[in-house]
């Protein structure tokens, strides 16, 4: 394929519907692209680790777009990778900068991947999307809860999408690192951090299910926060022949648990797109 160092990998990395793990979280995949010459970093998301309620989807749409422009003002090449909730707002983000409708840069988004992500319709937001069956390690915190600020309880049907924000429960590293040591558990679970519940909130009013862009959905088997079917069905709603779809057996936490494995899965696609 054409020189690694005019392409760039940007990790769109959020965690299911609200925690997020901070960019620290992809440094194992991203060292694992970085080792076979491809520009790799992460984005920190504006609604992640703040203590500012206000934030909300519309606020990482931008970052997102923001450091996407940012590489293709350097004359470089975009794979936009996009990990759980990543792709609520990831596929937003990416609308009118693919390279195929770029008009006044030679460069722009080539591919879209999507690891054991999020792919909501539109008309319709995160909230809704898991109404039925909420995230168990999740609990709110917040005023709209139940009158208190103080006040923690588990993801409902009947409370979700409510309160200031989101934060992990005692089960959240069972869930989100099922296939990594206890010692790699623990410190990873360290890192996540709060979410605005506003983020999950906001309505998906475009996105790239429609572009021509190529775009890889990364299966992953032995998920426990989006498990196999749910990831399926968001898959079906949305796909067409833009779409390759790949499996890996791992968890959740597969940029951290295989890690050679991911980035390996990505840059065949990629080669096999430009062949």
């Amino acid at each position: 394929m054409s020189e690694p160092g005019g392409l760039r990998l940007i990790i769109c990395q959020v965690s299911l519907l609200t925690l997020s793990r901070c960019a620290a979280h992809c440094e194992p995949a991203l060292q694992a692209l970085r080792t076979r010459d491809y520009s790799a970093n992460a984005i920190n998301i504006p609604s992640i680790g703040t203590d500012d309620a206000s934030r909300n989807g519309n606020v990482d749409v931008t970052a997102i777009r923001d450091a996407i422009e940012a590489v293709i003002k350097q004359d470089k090449d975009v794979i936009l990778v996009m990990h759980s909730f990543g792709g609520f707002t990831g596929s937003r983000s990416l609308v009118g900068l693919e390279k195929s409708l770029s008009k006044s840069n030679k460069n722009g988004v080539v591919l879209a991947v999507f690891l054991s992500a999020f792919l909501i319709r539109h008309g319709s937001n995160m909230t809704a999307a898991l109404s039925d069956n909420p995230p168990t390690w999740i609990e709110l915190t917040g005023p709209d809860v139940s009158g208190e600020v103080t006040s923690r309880l588990n993801v409902r049907n009947d409370n979700i999408g409510q309160g200031n924000f989101c934060k992990p429960n005692d089960t959240a590293a069972d869930v989100l690192y099922n296939d990594l040591n206890e010692l790699d558990r623990k410190q990873y679970s360290r890192m996540l951090k709060q979410q605005s519940v506003a983020a999950s909130n906001l309505e998906m009013l475009d996105s790239c299910w429609k572009s021509e862009l190529p775009k890889l959905y990364i299966h992953t088997t032995k998920d426990l926060a989006v498990p196999m079917d749910l990831q399926k069905t968001m898959l079906e709603g949305v796909q067409d022949d833009s779409w390759t779809v790949r499996e890996m057996d791992g968890g959740h936490s597969c940029f951290v648990s295989k890690k050679e494995e991911t980035a390996s899965v990505m840059i065949d696609v990629l080669e096999e797109l430009v062949e």
